[in-house]
Parts: structure tokens; sequence; C-alpha cells
């Protein structure tokens, strides 16, 4: 093979291998972010600074989409009385979270239960409607749980 063509071939691989390894360093530049952001919106809702919690939550979830910031943006959107955000982060986590989540049942219930205080309706037929009963109608907000930590490394 004439020396052009290996030293041509050796310097795509290069280029190949270098383009590899900032991918990989931009998205653990990434995951570091999003865990900063993570941390603090945790901190936030532990203050009850619903609003900014959702807005860290958010951001982290943009660097890494993880269903379960979807959970935790939820929980702050229902803390800071803003239900149609919160009903579609729930909304969301159904559809992104696996099936066996634990927590999969409680979001659903918070739905149906956002759905009828707040008049809102599901715009798709995704989630199967029940009659309210009076044990479903008002949970009190101290049987709601704090956000939760991430998985895949994210938290603490």
């Amino acid at each position: 093979m004439p020396r052009s063509v290996t030293l041509r071939t050796g310097l795509v691989m290069a280029l190949l291998a270098a383009r590899m390894a900032s991918a990989g360093s931009s998205e653990t530049a990434d995951r570091q972010a999003a865990r900063l952001a993570t941390r603090q919106a945790t901190a936030a809702y532990n203050l009850g600074h619903y609003d900014e919690a959702a807005s860290l939550y958010e951001k982290a979830y943009k660097l890494v989409p993880d269903p379960i910031l979807l959970y935790d943006l939820g929980q702050s959107y229902r803390q800071a009385n803003m239900p149609d955000k919160a009903l579609t982060a729930y909304r969301s986590y159904l559809r992104t979270a696996p099936e066996d989540a634990p927590n999969r049942g409680r979001v659903e219930a918070w739905v149906r239960e956002l759905e009828l205080t707040s008049g809102l309706q599901t715009k798709t037929a995704a989630l199967p409607r029940q009659p309210p009963s009076p044990r479903n109608l008002r949970v009190p907000a101290s049987r709601f749980p704090r956000p939760t930590l991430l998985r895949n490394g994210l938290s603490r």
C-alpha cells in the first residue's frame, strides 16, 4: 500500500478518535452540570422554593433526559400550585418511565386528582378515567413525598 494512503487512513482514524473523545467529554460535562442542577433543585425544593426547583429540574432534564427528573419537576409544579405544568410533567413522566416504575400508580392518581381539582382534562385517552371517591379527592400535602434522587450517578 502506498505510504500516502496509509498516512491518510491514519489521519482519518486520529480525527475520528478525537471526535469520539470530545463527544465523551461533552457528555461527561452534561452529566456533571445536570448533577449540580439536581442538587440545587433539591435544596430549593426542600426550602419551599418550588418555582426555582422546577426551573433547575428543567435545566437538568435538558442536559440528561432521565424520566425521574420529570417526576421531580411535576412534584415542584404541583407544590407551586401550577396544575397545568404539573400535569404536563407527570404525563411526560408516564410516557417515558419504565412500565414497572415503582411510583407509576401514584403518578397516575395525581394526574386524575389534578384533572378533577383543576378542571384540566386529558387530551388523549392514554390514561383511563376512574370515578372520584371520597378517599382520592383530597390528599394532605404531608402525604406527598419529597423529590427523589436520580439514578445513573446523578444523585449526591
